[in-house]
């Protein structure tokens, strides 16, 4: 039980630190393909989903980049795919 707690907490300390990073991204992709609020939103929800898969995939396997450096590929690649499937 205190494992998970703990993990929890890594989780939202970490997401605390790189949340500027995700909004960035998302910000970017946004005017880029002129999106309204109500589309920057909903990518909103899928970057956060797209920090729980670099957060997991980042800590599983040894990167020489930094998460927040990951984290952006991750969220970049993750917004172009859910433009395309769209």
């Amino acid at each position: 039980m205190e494992t998970t707690v703990l993990r929890q907490d890594a989780i939202s300390e970490t997401y605390e630190d790189v949340k500027r990073v995700i909004f960035s991204e998302i910000t970017k992709f946004g005017r880029k393909h002129r999106l309204n609020f109500s589309q920057v939103q909903e990518l909103k929800a899928d970057a956060n989903c797209m920090f729980m898969l670099a957060w997991s995939e980042y800590n599983s396997v040894r990167f020489s980049a930094s998460f927040a450096t990951y984290l952006r590929f991750v969220v970049s690649k993750g917004l172009f795919d859910v433009a395309r499937n769209h």
